[in-house]
């Protein structure tokens, strides 16, 4: 079964950098040599622990979203009507003081997220729809779902209940016929790592985030604006629905 033929789930995570870290709670570099740094420039490691807010091994996760869809296409290729359903999302209302903090409040997020996408699938006469979703989102195969998957399995929800994980040793984010990447479907114009405002400027579609990206989402949180954060990946599965709506739904 081809992806467009599956219920589609548009999903986004945002993540912030290791809590292990000395610095977290800074909101920015504080521009001298405090700090944990071991490199030559004290800014360089700064920036290293940063990235690890996309590392799924070491980022947490503090906020996701999701809009659930029926399939673009039936069996045979033709379209068919529906449009994708409410955005549903869910944020940190504060920074858990201690690991055991995190643990627990990162997992109380994600199982909420599986309660969230069950529901919404019930409500849209779905039934059950573990294991028939097609994954969806901007570089969702490279970030989403490696942070999806791995945090899940970190404490034990499930995971290959609702991810793209048919076989044993087969990891969950390779693109395949139950993700639509619409990042690397671009990359076949040529031009990967596309951001998904330039797709949108192209195709001549309304952004809908007021300011920011994923990498401001660590400094938002330190300022406890945990609303724009909601806001903001809102944002993103508004735009990446109206992306898939626009081009696959045309094609079809």
């Amino acid at each position: 079964m081809k992806p467009l033929q599956r219920p589609l789930l548009v999903v986004d995570f945002e993540t912030c950098p290791d809590p292990a870290s000395p610095w977290f709670g800074q909101p920015e570099w504080p521009g001298d040599d405090s700090g944990p740094s071991t490199a030559s420039t004290p800014s360089d490691d700064w920036e290293a622990w940063q990235k690890t807010a996309v590392d799924p091994t070491r980022c947490r996760v503090v906020a996701w979203g999701f809009s659930l869809r029926p399939a673009l296409q039936d069996r045979s290729g033709r379209p068919v009507g529906g449009d994708f359903g409410e955005v549903r999302s869910s944020v940190l209302t504060a920074l858990p003081a201690d690991r055991a903090g995190w643990d627990a409040t990162e997992r109380d997020l994600l199982v909420a997220l599986q309660e969230a996408i069950a529901a919404e699938a019930q409500a849209q006469g779905m039934g059950r729809i573990a294991n028939i979703l097609t994954i969806a989102g901007h570089n969702v195969a490279g970030f989403d779902l490696p942070v999806w998957a791995l945090r899940s399995i970190k404490y034990n929800l499930g995971a290959r209940s609702w991810l793209p994980w048919p076989d044993p040793g087969e990891k969950p984010w390779i693109v395949g016929d139950r993700i639509l990447d619409t990042m690397v479907a671009w990359a076949g114009t040529g031009r990967r790592w596309t951001s998904l405002p330039k797709i949108l400027d192209f195709m001549g579609i309304p952004e809908r985030a007021d300011e920011g990206s994923g990498a401001d989402v660590y400094r938002w949180a330190c300022q406890g604006r945990f609303d724009h954060i909601e806001k903001h990946v809102r944002a993103d599965i508004h735009e990446c629905a109206d992306l898939i709506t626009r081009v696959w739904g045309a094609r079809t």
